[in-house]
C-alpha cells in the first residue's frame, strides 16, 4: 500500500461527506487534487507508514515477490508467493518474456539496418 492509499483511506469519508451527490469516480478526482496540492511536510507521515507496512510484510511473508509488465496494453501485476507457485503463473512470465523478446529483437533490428545504412552510405561511390 503506497502513501496516497494510506492517506486516501482516512480523508474519502470526510471528502464523501463534502461532496453527498458525488459518484465514487468524482471522489477519487477530488482525492487526487487534494493529495497533489498537499504540502511534502503533511504527505511525509503517509511515507514514512507507507515503507512501516511495506517492511512489516516482506517480514510476514518473506519470498514473495511481484513481476509488472504491460501486455497488449494493460498493465499486469503478478504476484509469487515462493518459487513453488512460479509453475503457476508460467503462462504469465512465458507471455512478458515473450512479448519481451519481440520488443528486444525489433529495436535490434532498426538498429542493425541504421548502421548498415550508415556504412554503405560512406561506401557509395
Amino acid at each position: 500500500m503506497n502513501a496516497f492509499m494510506l492517506w486516501a483511506r482516512e480523508f474519502r469519508g470526510k471528502l464523501a461527506e463534502q461532496m453527498p451527490n458525488a459518484s465514487n469516480a468524482e471522489i477519487s478526482v477530488g482525492l487526487g487534487q487534494v493529495w497533489a496540492n498537499l504540502p511534502t511536510l503533511e504527505k511525509q507521515h503517509f511515507y514514512l507508514e507507507a515503507e512501516r507496512v511495506k517492511n512489516q510484510h516482506r517480514r510476514d511473508f518473506p519470498g514473495t515477490f511481484v513481476v509488472m509488465y504491460k501486455l497488449k496494453g494493460k498493465l499486469m501485476l503478478v504476484y509469487f508467493q515462493s518459487r513453488q507457485k512460479l509453475k503457476i503463473h508460467w503462462t504469465y512470465l512465458r507471455d512478458f518474456l515473450n512479448h519481451l523478446f519481440l520488443r528486444l529483437a525489433y529495436q535490434l533490428s532498426i538498429i542493425i539496418n541504421t548502421r548498415i545504412n550508415k556504412i554503405c552510405n560512406t561506401l557509395a561511390f
